[in-house]
């Protein structure tokens, strides 16, 4: 959040991860998409 500076980038970042939910895994990498 502090890379977008509000609750939308949350989403953006579950689109380029392939995520449904808040859960990750310990040592999974995430992708971060540009703003």
């Amino acid at each position: 959040m502090m890379y977008y500076k509000s609750q939308e980038g949350i989403e953006k970042i579950r689109q380029a991860n392939q995520l449904n939910g808040n859960d990750i895994r310990v040592g999974q990498v995430l992708k971060i998409p540009l703003p």
